[in-house]
């Protein structure tokens, strides 16, 4: 008695080697295995290629917001704000005291909800393209160059 393959046996039943529900593509023989198969005939393990195609999940500019936190002694906890509600709590005169301002309200809890939080750099451009869209880049040159990627 010989032995057939899972492919030859899917041959003779009817199955064809082509995308469907309840299949998925193997990584190395680029042949389709039940959902559920864990390795595949060839020896490729689908459970450790979810693994190794795994990235961190960080926040875009986490690194960036405590940049700028630091640039202004922050000290303790506090949340990111990345996009703020409502409006700006300051009118922007010049870039260092607007800047200085907004961060600091930030830590001191003047905010409406009195919680301490750091304002990323995407909140504090989302404020300033609502009426001063042409000092972004001011913005950009003040901060310096992005910390995170």
């Amino acid at each position: 008695m010989s032995e057939f393959s899972m492919t030859d046996i899917l041959r003779v039943v009817g199955v064809e080697q082509k995308s469907s529900r309840g299949r998925k593509k193997c990584g190395k023989c680029k042949k389709y295995v039940g959902v559920r198969t864990r390795m595949c005939s060839c020896g490729y393990d689908f459970k450790q290629a979810k693994i190794d195609k795994a990235k961190p999940i960080l926040e875009p500019d986490y690194a960036d917001s405590l940049a700028i936190a630091a640039r202004y002694q922050f000290e303790g906890q506090a949340r990111v704000i990345y996009v703020p509600c409502g409006k700006c709590p300051y009118k922007f005169d010049n870039m260092e005291n607007w800047v200085e301002n907004v961060v600091r309200s930030g830590f001191s809890g003047e905010r409406e909800l009195g919680d301490r939080v750091i304002y990323s750099r995407s909140a504090l451009t989302y404020w300033l393209r609502i009426d001063n869209a042409d000092k972004v880049d001011e913005l950009n040159e003040f901060l310096g160059e992005k910390v995170s990627n």
